[in-house]
């Protein structure tokens, strides 16, 4: 089963730019190791590519949590 992940914020410069979520994914359509990743960037932030950037980050934080 997926571990319990904490809530994360995305820092860029020391400012809190992104938060992050995570909740397992339906174990009836995914493997039991998937997770549903919510990503809520600050207003002034978006439309620059950050959640494109903030996955690519995290594939190796989510690998060492079990995560696939």
């Amino acid at each position: 089963s997926v571990p319990s992940l904490p809530p994360l914020f995305a820092i860029v410069d020391s400012q809190r730019v992104a938060l992050l979520r995570f909740d397992p994914a339906d174990p009836v359509k995914f493997k039991e190791s998937n997770c549903e990743i919510s990503i809520v960037v600050a207003p002034e932030k978006r439309n620059q590519g950050l959640g494109a950037k903030i996955l690519l980050a995290l594939d190796p934080f989510l690998q060492r949590q079990g995560v696939t």
